[in-house]
């Protein structure tokens, strides 16, 4: 009666063999407490590394994505690399966001160039189709 459960009389071992449901419940609970111990060990070795490169002067809480450093928060932006997450230094932001601007920039210098050299030709075109229209009331003139 060791080890068994009274409706079958058999081992807790071979229920667990013998139902399929069980058996895979028992599957997924081992899978996800894997994978939540893997999620635990990166946490923390992420945690080891900032404070080894950091030399204790600032501090992630990787939980709500904070950024303390030296008595300063700011809110840290995160890359997902699937469920890897890795954090974004502030100076890699900072030229991410300047090389944006200027890309932006030149961008809108060529447009507005473009532009300048559309609204020059239409007006060339209107003066030259206003130039035409009046040398031909010019010679309507000239019939009367």
């Amino acid at each position: 009666m060791e080890n068994s459960i009274e409706a079958d009389r058999s081992p807790t071992c071979n229920i667990l063999r013998e139902s399929k449901k069980i058996s895979k419940l028992v599957r997924k609970i081992c899978i996800k407490t894997r994978e939540r111990t893997e999620r635990t060990q990166i946490k923390e070795s992420q945690e080891k590394k900032i404070n080894r490169k950091s030399g204790g002067d600032f501090k992630v809480n990787i939980e709500t994505n904070q950024v303390t450093t030296a008595g300063e928060t700011s809110t840290n932006q995160m890359n997902q690399m699937g469920s890897f997450q890795m954090p974004i230094v502030i100076e890699e932001v900072k030229t991410l966001c300047n090389e944006r601007i200027q890309g932006i920039e030149t961008k809108r210098k060529e447009d507005i160039e473009k532009i300048s050299q559309i609204q020059s030709e239409m007006i060339e075109t209107l003066m030259d189709a206003n130039n035409k229209i009046n040398n031909k009331c010019e010679e309507l003139k000239q019939y009367q």
